[in-house]
């Protein structure tokens, strides 16, 4: 698995992070790693970030609404793409 191949300390690009579940359960698992977290939609972030706060994650976080290709900055680092899928 890709995620397991990362280094201890892995900058993670989340696409699609709807309300931060999966994003709180990578963070607890992993809590060296970093994230970008992009998503369209202000309230879904707005909850995101809510959880990410709640579970004391924030700090490891950079949220921003928009697309990959509206990402502001260099975001060289980045490693992997843990893509959460709406089933």
């Amino acid at each position: 698995m890709v995620l397991s191949e990362l280094l201890e300390n892995a900058k993670v690009l989340v696409v699609g992070a709807g309300t931060g579940a999966e994003l709180i359960y990578l963070a607890r698992m992993c809590p060296n790693w970093y994230f970008t977290v992009v998503g369209p939609d202000k309230e879904m972030l707005d909850a995101c970030r809510k959880k990410c706060e709640e579970n004391e994650i924030l700090s490891r976080c950079s949220l921003h609404q928009g697309t990959v290709e509206t990402l502001p900055g260099n975001k060289t680092g980045v490693r992997a793409e843990w893509h959460l899928l709406k089933r």
